[in-house]
């Protein structure tokens, strides 16, 4: 498993918005902040299964506009077509984040910082 100190990270896959089939704002009681739950098409999800199991424990930044708005770790592989973005403290954060999802979001692919 790669180090997350280690400055390892993804950056550039690319889902547009045929590979994106829901997605909606929540908030997490348990973070206590705004979520945004999104649910991939079976080609996106099966990548995004991919990436994500060869690259547990490296960052994996969410950009919009070149601007990384959320750098989570994978702690596991994401199965299923379906993930969950923190993306910022107030409304209007996680709302950017959903209209790229509607446009253009970045997803990452490995490279190291």
């Amino acid at each position: 498993m790669a180090d997350p100190d280690s400055g390892k990270s993804l950056a550039d896959i690319e889902f547009c918005t045929d590979s994106v089939e829901h997605v909606a704002i929540d908030f997490s009681d348990r973070q206590q902040r705004y979520v945004v739950n999104f649910t991939l098409a079976d080609a996106a999800a099966e990548k995004l299964a991919q990436v994500t199991t060869q690259y547990v424990g490296f960052y994996a930044p969410l950009s919009i506009n070149g601007e990384v708005i959320s750098n989570p770790v994978i702690n596991q592989p994401i199965t299923g077509g379906m993930m969950q973005v923190t993306g910022g403290d107030t409304i209007a954060d996680v709302e950017q984040i959903v209209q790229a999802a509607r446009g253009r979001c970045t997803l990452p692919k490995a490279k190291d910082k």
